[in-house]
């Protein structure tokens, strides 16, 4: 009897020193399951016709957003984009390429650690990324303080941007593709892992309650959000759910058969939301 609850005792230990192990090593790299970060090729920011690079610092590492300005510097509207988890902020040049008049600037953010942008990404400095660009961009063109403000996030992005709308006036919301808080993510994609790791979880984005809080301010934006049906990372019921609980506050557009790459597949609806905000 000795033996076999010596074995016993000797096996609940080694299961527990490898479930500890297992759940530490869970908490120390959950960082790499979340973020991919990418970064440009030698050479590509450099020179490009038609944007201005804005230069910023966070918490004393370097950044750089990148500026298109609009034709007209006395009207329009003046976008802040924010992109998703694995993009990169010019990648909305390709989408944004077919002219869109003279009235829409637009301040594209890479993430620290993204792009050419030093530190390593996480919820804090990734919250203080657009106000710490839109600073900058204020300082060196204060006249856009004039044109009206939108801001728009895809995936990971709307958490950006709906943080963004709740420190600044902003006239319209657009979230593509967003999830409703990323611990329904890691529920969704890691479900044995999940209850583990989720009282140690760092980086909490919760665009739900963003929202919530957001759409409570006494002067709120117009938000939109839109969501491909056939979402293939973020399910489109996290937007259904939002949209049912914020009916009240928000516009809804489900896009049949759109995957999760769904700004880049209809970009012609980026173009027309970009297009709404600048003729009113």
């Amino acid at each position: 009897m000795s033996k076999f609850l010596n074995s016993t005792m000797s096996l609940l230990w080694t299961f527990s020193g490898g479930l500890f192990f297992y759940l530490l090593l869970l908490v120390v790299m959950q960082r790499k399951m979340i973020y991919f970060p990418s970064q440009y090729p030698d050479g590509v920011t450099k020179d490009l016709p038609g944007v201005e690079a804005v230069q910023y610092q966070i918490e004393g590492h370097a950044q750089t957003a990148y500026f298109i300005p609009p034709g007209s510097n006395d009207q329009g509207c003046l976008w802040v984009m924010f992109s998703g988890n694995a993009s990169l902020a010019l990648g909305w040049l390709s989408i944004l390429q077919e002219k869109l008049g003279d009235k829409a600037g637009f301040l594209l953010v890479d993430y620290p650690g993204y792009g050419d942008n030093k530190a390593r990404p996480s919820l804090g400095l990734n919250m203080q990324a657009g106000s710490a660009a839109y600073q900058a961009l204020m300082r060196q063109h204060p006249h856009l303080r004039r044109l009206k403000l939108g801001v728009m996030g895809y995936s990971l992005g709307g958490a950006m941007a709906v943080d963004f709308s709740s420190k600044h006036t902003v006239d319209r919301v657009v979230l593509f593709s967003p999830f409703t808080s990323m611990q329904d993510m890691l529920k969704t994609h890691y479900p044995w892992t999940y209850p583990l790791l989720r009282p140690f979880l760092f980086d909490q984005y919760d665009i739900e309650s963003g929202l919530d809080q957001l759409l409570k301010q006494r002067c709120r934006p117009k938000v939109f959000l839109l969501h491909g049906s056939d979402d293939e990372v973020v399910p489109v019921t996290m937007s259904r759910s939002m949209a049912e609980r914020f009916s009240a506050g928000i516009t809804y557009q489900e896009i049949p058969l759109a995957t999760h790459d769904l700004v880049s597949t209809h970009a012609d609806i980026v173009r027309r939301e970009v297009a709404k905000l600048c003729e009113h």
